[in-house]
């Protein structure tokens, strides 16, 4: 999906002319539904963040949380919300009842010649450290 996504950039911009599609395969997710926005006590927190503790960290991926996250994304990041591509972690921190912090995480790419880089690794090096063997 990355690739074909980089192709159509590429397109676009004049860059390359790919050839006419033989067929539209069915995509259900294509036309995902945007998620439902979600009510949460928004009121100013006037307190320490000690006096917040316990933060209880929970795990929301494949839960009844998950639209909650997915809401509140999109209804309060400056990007809005997109579904992770590939494997993912989210998070949602809650003080008491309340939650106070959305946390999502996905996975990097196999390559990134600048991350590569800067840690210096050589391309033996790359395979080694991200063998999906270990």
């Amino acid at each position: 999906m990355v690739c074909r996504s980089l192709l159509l950039l590429l397109e676009s911009k004049g860059y390359i002319e790919l050839p006419a599609r033989k067929f539209i395969p069915h995509n259900p997710l294509a036309k995902r539904k945007k998620p439902c926005g979600v009510r949460v006590d928004q009121t100013p927190i006037k307190c320490s963040v000690g006096e917040l503790f316990p933060i209880k960290l929970e795990q929301v991926r494949k839960t009844a949380f998950e639209k909650l996250i997915n809401g509140l994304i999109s209804d309060h990041h400056y990007l809005g919300y997109t579904q992770p591509v590939g494997e993912h972690l989210k998070y949602i921190a809650f003080a008491g009842e309340r939650p106070v912090a959305c946390l999502v995480w996905g996975s990097p790419p196999w390559y990134i010649g600048a991350r590569d880089r800067f840690i210096g690794w050589s391309q033996k090096s790359r395979e080694n450290n991200l063998s999906s063997d270990r």
